[in-house]
């Protein structure tokens, strides 16, 4: 067979097709690297309505919430009928609902319209007497009849599978996917397996085919395995055979291809994602391609189809096997009069929410009459509920925008802090927006800042302890420079030290949980070990505080942490000046410097959750951010590095800037270095811990209000602030508790200084009056605003379905290969964030507030073809405020649409703490009263 020749060039095809079939996968990372992004990334080139549409058919996923919960929220006020009206108004403009189904589509989104099949409308009208308008009843029959649409069953679009699955009731893919699970399990193993699979060099195709050739025949459906796999040498030869088997021509290949990896998207997903992104494995992890588990997958596939058609009286070959199938399938589709009478109970329905009885619908024209009818069949529920979202992100909208229009009515002086004497810089995460918050009100002489959280240095960070450097940085960019913590002088030998030590305890921890199966028969304390690991994990579960606290305390004797210092030898003096510049001058901080500058990196801490780095800093590469800002205050700190910034336009003063962390499963802040502060800042030191210490407890109070557990305080509804911030530690700790802490609760925009807003907002600073040409702007929105997005809609779609589209409930989670997690012993590899994390989510889409001139935001958008795709697909919604009037204005593209408030006024309360006492879940946002300059009560 020659290289250049026909079967050459079909090899191309066929690789060709599967990189087209590979599209639509999943490209969640695995759990190491579990950073968020768009769930549904392979339809962005759509606009967002369209591709939620695509996605629901291409999928067979739900891209909505049920309609009756948002049904639930009209009755609960969440949505209001004047949002139902935008939403309908919207759709009209954007001619996906036609004008004269305007007053039909606000009745079916305000009251509903059944979806009842025959036999329950019979129902209904026998047993339960539902017609209040007999008249009008029979006056829908009529017009229901006169056009009823034509039912087929649509063979063309039917694969064998499906078929045989209609013909038998029995589903081929029931027996190979857990096959297909356990091989890719065991293939890419990174470490769980006692035992690892045979690794042949050629791959998981060739492994799994020499494993079963010198394996018996196997008994059950898979008899014949081994002729087939005799027969097809490579993964390539298997695919080709399988496709001709079942009778798929070349233009049928991709949809074939991509029907089997969309089986399992979770595994098929994960195996293409490690073939393409190889740098999210070990070293020595064993190679994946989508073609073996392609081979591997129709292999099997193959093999169930012929068992089922058998066991069904079929000889034939496979390519026969569909139109077999659709033989023996009954007609299932409703017939042509209980279609009518379907389509007459959404009429009548319909009617009677608009209010019409027989005579006034008889009297409308014929062609209304006829509107009237299509609307009924057009107004399903995916055209109601895409309607009903839009009025609920409208509500949401609508109430952000007006707190921050009454915000910025305010005078100057409660909204600003005319001369800080303590500024605290934190990640953009929400979690941090709520610290932020509660500092702000605790210090009227204090004030935040906001940056993408690894704060403009994309380095590979290594640790006193960690075997090797890792990214610290967004997914999209390549680390740079390396940063490496190290012992100063005189505490090198402590350091290595506390290395061995940790490699000692890590052993005799590998001993204890595994027992004499590590230590080796015979070992006479092994069965005291397990003892003593099992009294260990009873304590660890039934009083995780103490626990907790035993084990820092141990840590902390047996593992002294030496004084250590960070260095990048790499990162000259005038790149290390250019970054902290412009980190500086892109949050407006230019030459207004507080005496002491604190610049905190947030991460969180937990035992029970695989999606640990989920709750990380997604700006660090799903890790720590502390790393990040103890670099850029040392850099910061740096004469030579300050020297390049001046000439840059930025100014710190002094050794101003210290480093600290937030850990966000407790809210404790640690400030770092205190030992180097100059006497001269020591007062601003104390000031900031106080700051700090009153704010954490609020924050943790607020963030605890939603969690099933939480202490709650003596006056109902939330949590006291000391037991709030007690709770952290003891989820963080307890391996019992499925919720270590919550995730993001809506990345949905901040007002501003002065108004509460529930810890939704991903707030970055600007300062549109020192950006003279708009290329801060421009370089703040391609950095934050895909980060910020890719939260948004992977906890959008987690929370719309959490069972497809996320991961379901923790509860039955299954680590394994340290890739992922299942369900149980065996299932598809789980994609998105657990319901632990989302159940309190609102899936509404980013909103993105922007101060800026009009001519600047226009220029930041043409300057990143990803963000200004966002904004005109609609995948966020954008919002401007002009820094000069305070007007504001909203849409998808310019020129923007002047935004005017619809409802009252804001609520106000005293303090953030004040508006969240004795509530729970989500609040409109409130304006504060304490403002800037103003004590706090």
């Amino acid at each position: 067979m020659s290289d250049g020749g026909p079967a050459a060039e079909r090899r191309d095809r066929l690789r060709a097709a599967i990189a087209r079939g590979s599209h639509l996968l999943p490209a969640q990372g695995p759990l190491s690297v579990f950073i968020h992004h768009n769930t549904l990334h392979a339809f962005e080139s759509l606009r967002f309505a369209d591709a939620l549409r695509e996605a629901a058919s291409a999928l067979d996923v739900e891209v909505l919430l049920p309609e009756a919960e948002y049904r639930a929220a009209l009755a609960a006020g969440r949505i209001e009928p004047d949002d139902l009206e935008v939403a309908v108004d919207s759709a009209v403009r954007e001619k996906w609902l036609p004008a004269p189904w305007r007053d039909a589509a606000l009745a079916a989104v305000t009251y509903g319209l059944p979806e009842h099949d025959a036999a329950r409308v019979r129902w209904e009208i026998t047993e339960r007497d539902a017609l209040p308008d007999r008249a009008l009843w029979a006056l829908c029959v009529d017009l229901a009849a006169e056009h009823p649409p034509e039912s087929r069953v649509d063979a063309p679009a039917m694969s064998a599978r499906e078929a045989l699955r209609a013909a038998t009731g029995e589903d081929p893919a029931a027996l190979v996917d857990g096959v297909v699970a356990r091989v890719c399990a065991a293939w890419l193993d990174e470490g769980m397996a006692h035992w690892p699979m045979p690794r042949d060099p050629a791959g998981m195709y060739a492994s799994w085919r020499a494993l079963a050739l010198a394996s018996p025949e196997p008994p059950d459906w898979r008899a014949g395995l081994k002729a087939l796999l005799a027969a097809a040498p490579t993964a390539e030869a298997m695919v080709l055979d399988v496709l001709d088997a079942l009778g798929a021509t070349e233009a049928e290949w991709e949809g074939a291809i991509q029907a089997a990896l969309l089986e399992l998207p979770g595994w098929a997903g994960m195996v293409h994602r490690l073939e393409t992104t190889p740098t999210d494995r070990a070293p020595d992890a064993p190679a994946a391609s989508t073609l073996d588990y392609l081979a591997l997958r129709l292999c099997l596939t193959r093999l169930a189809l012929t068992h089922l058609a058998r066991a069904s009286g079929y000889r034939g070959p496979l390519s026969g096997l569909r139109a077999f199938a659709l033989e023996r399938v009954t007609d299932r589709a409703p017939s042509r009069e209980d279609l009518a009478l379907t389509r007459a109970w959404r009429l009548f329905h319909l009617a009677l929410g608009l209010g019409l009885d027989a005579a006034s619908l008889r009297a409308t024209r014929p062609r209304a009459r006829r509107a009237l009818v299509a609307a009924a069949d057009g107004l399903d529920g995916a055209a109601r509920r895409r309607i009903l979202h839009d009025a609920y992100e409208v509500h949401h909208r609508d109430e952000v925008l007006g707190a921050l229009r009454a915000n910025l009515a305010r005078p100057l002086s409660l909204r600003a802090v005319a001369r800080p004497r303590l500024q605290v810089v934190t990640c953009i995460d929400d979690r941090e927006e709520s610290l932020r918050r509660h500092l702000e009100e605790a210090d009227p002489e204090l004030e935040t800042f906001g940056a993408v959280g690894f704060f403009g240095l994309a380095v590979a960070y290594r640790g006193l302890d960690d075997g090797g450097h890792a990214p610290h940085c967004p997914p999209a960019l390549s680390p740079s420079h390396r940063a490496d913590e190290r012992a100063v002088d005189g505490h090198a030998a402590s350091a290595a030290a506390r290395a061995a030590r940790r490699r000692s305890l890590a052993s005799v921890s590998h001993a204890l949980r595994f027992g004499s199966r590590t230590l080796g028969r015979g070992f006479v304390l092994a069965p005291l070990m397990g003892a003593a690991a099992l009294a260990g994990l009873a304590l660890r579960v039934l009083a995780p505080r103490w626990s907790r606290r035993l084990r820092e305390r141990a840590m902390a004797r047996l593992l002294p942490t030496p004084e250590t210092e960070l260095r990048s030898d790499a990162l000259s003096a005038d790149e290390a000046g250019a970054r902290v510049a412009d980190a500086l001058r892109a949050m407006g901080m230019v030459d207004r410097f507080a005496p002491l500058v604190v610049v905190l990196g947030h991460g969180s801490r937990g035992v029970n959750n695989p999606h640990q780095s989920a709750y990380e800093c997604g700006a660090c590469g799903g890790r720590g951010g502390g790393a990040n800002a103890r670099l850029f205050a040392a850099l910061a700190n740096d004469p030579a590095v300050r020297a390049r910034g001046d000439a840059r336009g930025a100014h710190p003063r002094g050794d101003a800037l210290r480093r600290g962390y937030h850990d966000s499963a407790d809210d404790a802040v640690t400030l770092f270095d205190l030992g180097r502060v100059p006497e001269a800042h020591r007062e601003a030191l104390a000031r900031a811990r106080a700051a700090i210490e009153v704010a954490r407890g609020r924050t943790a109070q607020e963030r605890c209000a939603a969690s099933s557990g939480a202490p709650r305080g003596l006056g109902g509804g939330g949590p006291a602030p000391r037991r709030g911030a007690r709770g952290g530690p003891e989820r963080g700790a307890a391996r019992a508790r499925p919720r270590h802490q919550r995730g993001v609760r809506g990345g949905a925009g901040r007002s501003r200084e002065g108004c509460s807003s529930t810890a939704r907002a991903l707030l970055v600073s600007y300062d549109p009056e020192a950006d003279v040409d708009g290329a801060v702007l421009a370089r703040s929105l391609a950095g934050a605003v895909p980060v910020c997005a890719g939260i948004n809609l992977e906890y959008f779609f987690s929370r719309v379905d959490n069972e497809r589209l996320g991961a379901g409930t923790k509860l039955p989670h299954n680590l394994v290969s340290l890739l992922g997690v299942m369900d149980g012993a065996v299932s598809d590899l789980k994609t998105g964030l657990p319901r632990q994390m989302v159940e309190i989510h609102e899936p509404v889409r980013l909103l993105l507030v922007v101060e800026a001139r009009a001519e600047h935001l226009r220029r930041a958008l043409d300057h990143s073809s990803v963000v200004r795709g966002l904004v005109e697909r609609g995948w966020v919604r954008l919002a401007r405020v002009d820094p000069a009037s305070g007007e504001l204005s909203v849409g998808s593209a310019e020129p923007l649409v002047p935004w005017s408030p619809r409802g009252p006024e804001p609520p106000r309360a005293a303090s953030s703490a004040a508006w969240h006492r004795g509530r729970d879940g989500f609040l409109p946002p409130a304006l504060i009263e304490v403002g800037h300059g103003h004590a706090h009560p």
